[in-house]
């Protein structure tokens, strides 16, 4: 152990056993096997180290150790090596000299999860969206407008992807994130338990322009695939169908910016409710 509390591991070989996980391991493989999540970069795993994820350890530059892991609220394992040892084990240059593996914890499903937190009041439905860089930036937006809950159904990609770790800059982290595996049910339960009105974000002309809606006090966003949009059985369950106004020969944002629109008209202050 060092001075600082950590437990200190030098390491001279990128064939090291124990650096199995971190050796450019597919996400798919990380997350099955391992139940692991990488963070990469100082900002993300001060964040992961802050959160209540259990850190597995870190892999440091031998440059970087002593002055980054006195920032660190409680003692962990930490492997040691050169600068360019380190870029050998993870093949990917986004670190800086800093990474972490994280624990992840099972997502719990709805009704699990409200009972313990029934002041929740504003949802986001995420349903089967592939794009890790359009879920990071919908988790970091969501965190921005402070919505209560995240619910990911069966068909949306896994949260802790590295990549959507990245441009989420750590907001799946602190979010409270719900599993879904049938979000028909889920979707009555938001309805009937949560007292939620749920809002179908669509592409029509027929649905009412986001100006002219007044949220309720209690709402959920429901968000489609990136190609197909929202399945239209998913729509016609929801209370309210909404859209975003745009010039002919435009067909359609990019999800997470939509996301971004939508959010800030139902999250403002003073919003009137309806």
């Amino acid at each position: 152990m060092s001075s600082t509390g950590h437990e200190m591991i030098e390491i001279f070989a990128a064939d090291d056993p124990r650096m199995a996980p971190y050796r450019a391991v597919r996400d798919q493989e990380l997350l099955r096997n391992h139940d692991l999540f990488v963070a990469e970069g100082e900002n993300l795993v001060l964040r992961l180290a802050a959160s209540r994820y259990p850190m597995h350890s870190l892999l440091v530059a031998a440059n970087r150790a002593d002055d980054f892991l006195r920032r660190l609220p409680r003692p962990q394992r930490c492997y040691i090596a050169s600068e360019a040892l380190l870029a050998a084990i993870a093949g990917f240059s986004f670190h800086r000299g800093v990474l972490a593996l994280g624990r992840r914890l099972p997502l719990p499903q709805l009704p699990d999860w409200y009972p313990q937190n029934p002041r929740a009041q504003k949802w986001v439905v995420l349903c089967g969206l592939q794009d890790a860089e359009n879920i990071g930036v919908l988790l970091r937006t969501c965190a921005a407008f402070g919505v209560d809950a995240i619910v990911l159904d069966a068909h949306t990609i896994d949260p802790f992807y590295r990549r959507v770790i990245r441009v989420s800059m750590g907001a799946v982290f602190s979010l409270p994130l719900v599993r879904s595996d049938d979000l028909g049910s889920d979707i009555n339960f938001l309805q009937q338990k949560v007292g939620a009105a749920l809002y179908a974000t669509v592409l029509s002309d027929s649905a009412t322009p986001l100006h002219d809606v007044q949220p309720a006090a209690a709402w959920a966003l429901l968000l489609g695939n990136e190609y197909h949009g929202l399945d239209a059985s998913n729509s016609a369950r929801c209370d309210h169908r909404i859209t975003l106004p745009m010039r002919p020969g435009i067909d359609s944002l990019n999800v997470a910016v939509a996301a971004g629109i939508f959010l800030y008209h139902f999250c403002r202050p003073g919003q009137p409710q309806a």
